[in-house]
């Protein structure tokens, strides 16, 4: 090899080590990221996480059941509400009667303070014994038609709400009706870009406010539910303290 050729070697291998390091950047694989976002910089403009577009995500929202199963379900609430409005009417009668049994135990309680009293003054000692134990029964009665009394009035406010829950009930059920009508009108057209979605955008408002206003009664019967089970253990309780 000649001098010459000699001098030409440094330069050639320098220049051969950079083709193959260029090359191999350029063979390196892109990943996904890279990939998508060329093609969203290059071919959409505008990147968008919507699918099928906003039309279908408001169809999404909703679910909607069959009208069969709609309408079951609009009887029975219809039904709750019939008996809860039967049941709070005979519940008011109860509230009566035991108010008037608080008092006539409460006079009784008078006459026999009253008669105690008079036998001390006399120093009849019989009297006086046959009066206490009279008086103990009396008070021990009283405490009972007390809880009994705090029972019938804490079933009333329960059936009350019961009531309140139904209609709510009725009401949501009732919106979920036309709702799912106008569900499958729009799922008709649903080809159709500029379907009309405002009238369908406000039924689902009304529904889900109804739904929500429907579960708020339902926990509030619920609770005063809970508060009447827990008010009859006291009752229970009272009355294995009276003697026959």
């Amino acid at each position: 090899m000649s001098r010459k050729n000699l001098r030409r070697v440094p330069l050639v291998l320098p220049l051969g080590i950079a083709a193959i390091l260029f090359s191999g950047v350029k063979a390196w694989p892109q990943t996904a990221a890279d990939q998508s976002g060329a093609r969203i910089g290059v071919l959409s403009g505008s990147p968008s996480s919507l699918k099928a577009g906003p039309q279908a995500e408001l169809m999404s929202v909703f679910t909607p059941r069959s009208q069969d199963e709609i309408q079951r379900r609009l009887e029975f609430a219809r039904t709750n509400q019939e008996y809860a409005e039967r049941d709070i009417a005979l519940s008011h009668r109860l509230v009566q009667d035991a108010e008037g049994r608080v008092k006539i135990s409460s006079e009784e309680l008078g006459t026999t303070r009253t008669r105690l009293s008079v036998a001390k003054k006399a120093n009849n000692a019989a009297d006086r014994q046959t009066l206490e134990l009279a008086l103990k029964r009396q008070e021990a009665e009283k405490k009972y038609l007390a809880s009994l009394l705090d029972v019938v009035k804490a079933d009333a406010d329960w059936l009350d709400s019961r009531k309140s829950a139904a209609e709510a009930r009725v009401k949501a059920l009732e919106i979920e009706k036309d709702t799912t009508k106008k569900y499958a009108e729009l799922s008709s057209v649903a080809s159709n870009k500029t379907a009309d979605t405002s009238g369908y955008q406000g039924l689902l408002r009304q529904l889900l406010d109804a739904q929500r206003k429907a579960a708020d009664h339902a926990e509030d019967a619920a609770s005063k539910e809970k508060e009447a089970a827990a008010r009859r253990v006291k009752q229970l309780d009272t009355l294995a303290k009276l003697k026959p």
